[in-house]
């Protein structure tokens, strides 16, 4: 009885410590798999960042870790317990994974980059659309910042993209007069988006480069201006109907 009475009088004065003591929660270890995901999703996002800035100061990798911070974020929302997959906060990050996949392949002008584009869309949308679970407001936010990246990204130009990453961050004004090939590839963007006078200034700064690489060097470039030249016809004459790469 005595006993009894004593435990009586610990659970009116300690009750945290008698739940507690009478029902422990399930064994969660600390490497359960929800903190692996985010871990795994954060990992990602910072491997993204170093790659953008390994891009900007034109590092040496810069392309290989933007493809594995972005799959790295995906893979992240991969790896989840059965039916969570679903869930409004997973299927949120997972259009921010894919975002990133998006900006890789513009970044890298790959071709698909317009069905990333489509799946951030589908994939944002179940976040707005799912109403039952816990977390719709925080998922509803981070689905529609990865939509609105996705469209402000759209919005750029490809020509426009490809000139500042390859002429004007300081790790390009670094390599500004190394080569003709930028420059003529960068004159075909302008010329599909047809700025016609640009894109032919293009292969005039070419040309310039290649006369002050034969005043240096004394190597001859004569193919490579004869090359520079009819495709500057070709531009005058709206007749470049293909690109292909400088080569003798």
């Amino acid at each position: 009885m005595g006993y009894v009475l004593s435990k009586g009088i610990v659970v009116l004065r300690y009750p945290r410590d008698t739940l507690a003591l009478y029902w422990s929660p399930p064994h969660m270890s600390t490497t359960s798999l929800p903190s692996k995901a985010a871990t795994l999703f954060l990992l990602g996002v910072l491997v993204f960042a170093f790659a953008l800035f390994s891009k900007w100061l034109k590092w040496n990798g810069g392309s290989a870790l933007l493809v594995v911070g972005s799959v790295l974020t995906i893979a992240s929302c991969i790896r989840t317990h059965g039916s969570s997959f679903l869930k409004p906060m997973n299927t949120a990050r997972l259009a921010l994974g894919l975002f990133l996949l998006y900006a890789t392949f513009r970044l890298l002008y790959w071709p698909g980059a317009v069905l990333i584009a489509l799946l951030v869309m589908v994939v944002a949308g179940w976040s707005f659309l799912n109403r039952r679970s816990l977390g719709q407001q925080a998922a509803r936010y981070s689905a529609g910042a990865a939509v609105l990246a996705t469209v402000l990204f759209m919005a750029v130009p490809v020509h426009a993209l490809y000139g500042y990453m390859m002429f004007s961050t300081p790790g390009a004004q670094r390599f500004h007069n190394t080569g003709c090939g930028n420059w003529y590839r960068y004159s075909w963007l302008l010329y599909q988006d047809g700025h016609y006078a640009k894109s032919a200034a293009m292969i005039d700064s070419a040309v310039a480069l290649v006369h002050d690489h034969h005043a240096r060097t004394g190597t001859d470039g004569a193919w490579l201006l004869v090359k520079l030249r009819a495709t500057h016809d070709r531009i005058d004459n709206r007749q470049w109907d293909h690109f292909e790469e400088l080569a003798p």
